[in-house]
């Protein structure tokens, strides 16, 4: 679930088991964010149109665009 501050949201993704946090996605002036995992991806959205694809086995960001 994201977190919502006054400048924006962020997510958070955190390994369970070790409690590390994996990822840190800033979304600066999102007051909306759905996000979908799945085991390959984390896939984030906002209201401003942002679009954010992880790559969580590969550690890399395969999508960053605006709709």
């Amino acid at each position: 679930q994201p977190v919502y501050s006054s400048g924006g949201a962020a997510v958070y993704l955190v390994h369970l088991p070790s409690a590390a946090v994996r990822a840190e996605v800033a979304l600066g002036r999102s007051t909306k964010v759905a996000l979908r995992l799945t085991p390959q991806h984390l896939t984030l959205a906002d209201d401003r149109g942002r679009v954010v694809v992880l790559d969580l086995e590969n550690g890399q960001v395969r999508r960053d665009f605006r709709l």
